[in-house]
């Protein structure tokens, strides 16, 4: 069944473009985003996002046949998965401090250890901001999230040893940034 946003294309053209797209390639971008998302509901929707993105793609599909418009197709789904997981997962002001109210005997932690992460978690939600997108992103993955490498490795679609060393930039940038504002706020 063509999905109501196709029907909707005015220009009979465009229309008949994306329902041959949309005939072709649907199962492989619901596959594509299923893989990467792991949710069948969050899946369904992302398809309509994907079909959104690509009608406005349109002249940029007229132009791609066979193997390329395939794979950008694909990629178009791939990315928006992508997207949705990243903006799921966005920190928020409150990730950084949600088990900062715990008392020590529930965290394991001692007093002294409960201050000492709370002072450097108000310094890296202040530096945060600083911080690249892809260095935000390993990092959330990593240390927020607790992804282990082997799986981020795949999602990144990196070599484990390219990721380790894109973590260890990122960590390095984040300390760095940290460092500067704890001597400037001296």
């Amino acid at each position: 069944m063509i999905p109501a946003i196709i029907l909707a294309i005015e220009n009979e053209d465009d229309r008949a473009l994306m329902t041959n797209l949309f005939e072709d390639h649907s199962r492989a971008i619901y596959r594509r985003i299923l893989f990467v998302v792991q949710d069948p509901w969050a899946a369904d929707d992302l398809m309509q996002v994907t079909l959104e993105r690509l009608i406005d793609a349109i002249d940029v599909l007229r132009g791609k046949e066979g193997p390329a418009l395939a794979a950008y197709v694909s990629a178009a789904a791939y990315h928006t998965a992508l997207n949705y997981l990243r903006d799921k997962h966005r920190l928020g002001e409150v990730a950084l401090d949600e088990d900062l109210d715990a008392p020590a005997a529930q965290t394991g932690r001692s007093v002294e250890q409960q201050i000492i992460l709370t002072e450097d978690l108000s310094c890296l939600k202040r530096v945060w901001p600083k911080l690249d997108q892809r260095s935000r992103d390993l990092l959330r993955d990593r240390f927020f999230l607790k992804k282990p490498t082997a799986q981020m490795a795949r999602e990144w679609r990196m070599k484990p040893s390219a990721l380790r060393m894109a973590l260890t930039r990122a960590k390095r940038k984040a300390l760095r940034l940290m460092e500067e504002d704890a001597n400037g706020s001296r």
